[in-house]
């Protein structure tokens, strides 16, 4: 609201405005005619010529042989509810679990692929974060809540203590510890420092969209998904910008296949995609650990 009477306040004779989302599932389309006037030019682009007709998605589902992840519920309204929160804690001081992910991320860089891993439990992207920080792996972490960056990582290493602390609190109370962690909004150089990284760690909130790094090839989602295509074609576009030689953009999906509800959303946001274009490769990979 205040962008928009700033907006109202521009004395200017003439208005150009330019957007990707001119039809909004939230009917705020209007905006865009009350400041610009009507729209009177459409760019359509041919996505099968693009990144975007190379795309690939492949689910890695991992498998627990030896020490399996422990399944709790708990009791709502006297209905039962998976226990995430349980499940989150031990996904992410899991022995095998964390060696693998460090390993998968450290030979996509290897590759020469610049990763970008998203993830809406804060704890479970500080851990990744400490594994990368024990073996002296160069990365960007970044956390927060919407558009508002709160806190980059500046070589803090959490203790166990620290991260159990988080993970007994819901994912708003997560952000606001972080925030008082590190209270000021960071600067655009420490932005932009980050963003030079080859391995990045995003609050999803804050990297799904906007996010503009010509670089970027892969996309690492550290849990299942949980929103809609619009918000998933958003995602696609961090790895679709063109680069000359660019490699196949790929994005990954991590399924605790244990977890009951994980495959089936997974499944269902792979379906969407399908659904929007034909043209995505699909593939799964099978890990034990």
């Amino acid at each position: 609201q205040e962008r928009f009477r700033m907006y109202l306040k521009l004395a200017a004779e003439n208005v150009v405005a330019l957007t990707a989302t001119p039809e909004r599932r939230d009917n705020a389309g209007w905006v865009i005619e009350v400041l610009a006037g009507p729209i009177c030019y459409f760019l359509a682009v041919d996505i099968g010529k693009t990144v975007w007709g190379g795309l690939k998605l492949n689910r890695l589902n991992l498998q627990y042989t030896r020490n399996p992840l422990e399944i709790k519920y708990k009791m709502l309204g006297g209905k039962k509810y998976l226990d995430t929160e349980h499940v989150y804690r031990q996904m992410a001081t899991h022995p095998a679990r964390s060696d693998w992910l460090v390993n998968f991320v450290c030979d996509l860089a290897t590759q020469g692929r610049n990763v970008l891993c998203l993830g809406q439990r804060i704890p479970l992207m500080l851990s990744l974060a400490n594994h990368l920080r024990e073996r002296s792996i160069d990365h960007g972490l970044v956390v927060g809540q919407s558009n508002m960056p709160m806190h980059v990582e500046s070589g803090k290493y959490y203790t166990e203590e620290e991260l159990e602390q988080l993970f007994l609190l819901d994912p708003t109370e997560h952000a606001r510890l972080v925030k008082a962690q590190r209270p000021h909004k960071p600067t655009p150089k420490e932005l932009d420092d980050v963003r030079k990284r080859q391995i990045l760690i995003f609050t999803d909130k804050i990297g799904y969209k906007a996010l503009n790094i010509v670089k970027l090839y892969v996309i690492l989602m550290l849990e299942p998904p949980n929103r809609g295509i619009d918000s998933w074609l958003q995602r696609i576009g961090r790895v679709i910008r063109t680069l000359e030689n660019k490699q196949q953009p790929i994005v990954y999906f991590i399924v605790d296949v244990q977890v009951p509800g994980f495959s089936n959303r997974t499944n269902k946001v792979i379906q969407d995609l399908l659904n929007f274009d034909e043209h995505f490769e699909v593939s799964e990979t099978v890990v034990s650990l």
